[in-house]
């Protein structure tokens, strides 16, 4: 995963990264989360998080099924309050960002170049 890009600060590269490792225990684990989460494993591609730390994009697909997106997506919605619960107890910030989960559709975009190819 591409973590910090050009456009971000070394704070919000530092944040990012701390973020990304709890972010993956927390799916990984799936206490406390929606149960379509325990049976489809997620991807997170991306993260971006705004210059002043208070909300973040973070971009996923499902790992081997895209026709569960719209599913898992609803999910993550359901799940992002326990998921900035579990994420104030890892993370040390003063206020932990809201979080926007998206569909990441450049996969999607990549395979179809790759069949027109």
């Amino acid at each position: 995963m591409d973590s910090v890009n050009s456009t971000q600060s070394r704070r919000q590269g530092r944040v990012i990264s701390l973020i990304n490792i709890a972010l993956s225990d927390i799916l990984n684990n799936s206490r406390g989360l929606d149960m379509v989460l325990l049976d489809n494993k997620i991807t997170i591609t991306k993260l971006d998080i705004s210059p002043d730390l208070r909300s973040l994009n973070c971009y996923f697909v499902p790992f081997g099924m895209q026709q569960m997106q719209s599913k898992i997506e609803a999910a993550l919605i359901k799940s992002t309050p326990e998921i900035r619960k579990q994420l104030a107890q890892k993370v040390q910030m003063r206020r932990v960002p809201e979080i926007k989960f998206l569909y990441d559709a450049g996969y999607d975009n990549q395979s179809e170049v790759e069949k027109l190819l």
